[in-house]
């Protein structure tokens, strides 16, 4: 396989940019041990308006004429510029033209490739 131009790059991003119509907040938490305690803190940052993809996965998937529980809810697709760390929690705003909302944190690593990432998310229980 090979490489791809800047140009061709660039093309790919845009496009896949206009894919992604939908909208999400990400609260990216840093740990910090605290020096005199065992009791961890943590530091926030919130990045809003992020455009991603969302596909609920209603707990199933269906492969080959047969239904596969899954332990994940949601699948969210993003620029693979924009970095998502395992204790981030993520806030879904808009699918489309409708309003979403739930809470969710990382399932597991993100799969990323060249230009995007996808990102499969648990519902966050209080």
């Amino acid at each position: 396989m090979r490489k791809l131009q800047a140009g061709e790059l660039s093309r790919l991003q845009s496009v896949q940019a206009q894919a992604m119509n939908d909208v999400c907040n990400i609260t990216q938490r840093t740990f910090v041990s605290g020096a005199y305690s065992d009791d961890e803190t943590f530091t926030t940052t919130v990045i809003s308006g992020v455009p991603c993809g969302i596909k609920f996965t209603n707990g199933q998937l269906t492969s080959h004429g047969q239904v596969v529980l899954l332990d994940y809810d949601v699948v969210i697709r993003l620029s693979s510029a924009q970095p998502v760390g395992i204790d981030d929690l993520i806030d879904l705003v808009e699918k489309g033209t409708t309003v979403v909302s739930g809470t969710f944190i990382p399932y597991d690593s993100p799969t990323v490739n060249s230009s995007v990432q996808h990102v499969r998310l648990k519902r966050k229980i209080a």
